[in-house]
Order: structure tokens, then sequence, then C-alpha cells
């Protein structure tokens, strides 16, 4: 039970030091997304994210086989071929 309580205390801890997104986000990849969101502006990096996720969605639109792994699954992936 104490440790419970600890990993509780921990979360509300980090969760005082969060930075919110300017949008409401919902779901795991909010969280993630928020998460991202909040280190960039902590380290002052958010146009390096920027950038990177530019780069991603370029390589999406310009890659068959990433864009498979992303929809399937790596793992899918790999074992099909």
């Amino acid at each position: 039970m104490f440790r419970r309580c600890m990993s509780l205390t921990t979360t509300f801890r980090a969760a005082e030091h969060t930075v919110r997104s300017p949008i409401q986000v919902h779901g795991i990849e909010g969280r993630y997304a928020e998460a991202l969101y909040s280190a960039g502006v902590k380290d002052k990096n958010l146009d390096a994210i920027d950038k990177d996720f530019k780069s991603l969605q370029s390589l999406y639109k310009s890659s068959t086989k990433f864009k498979a792994c992303l929809v399937g699954g790596i793992w899918t992936q790999t074992l099909t071929n």
C-alpha cells in the first residue's frame, strides 16, 4: 500500500510541472502530445520539434514501407515478410 501512495505522490508532483498545451487533447495520444509540448516549452525547443514532425510527415507521404509500418504495426510487417 505504501508503494502505491508513493507512485501517486510522484505522479502529482510531475503534473505540477507540466505545461498545458494550447489546445485540449484526449486519450493516450493526447497525453504523449501534451508531454512532448511541455518538454519543448521547458527546453525552448518547439521549433526543432516542429521541424522533426514535418520531416516525419514528409517521410510518411513519400515512403510506402514507412507508412505500412505505422499503419499496420512493425511486428505485423516483420512476421509477414
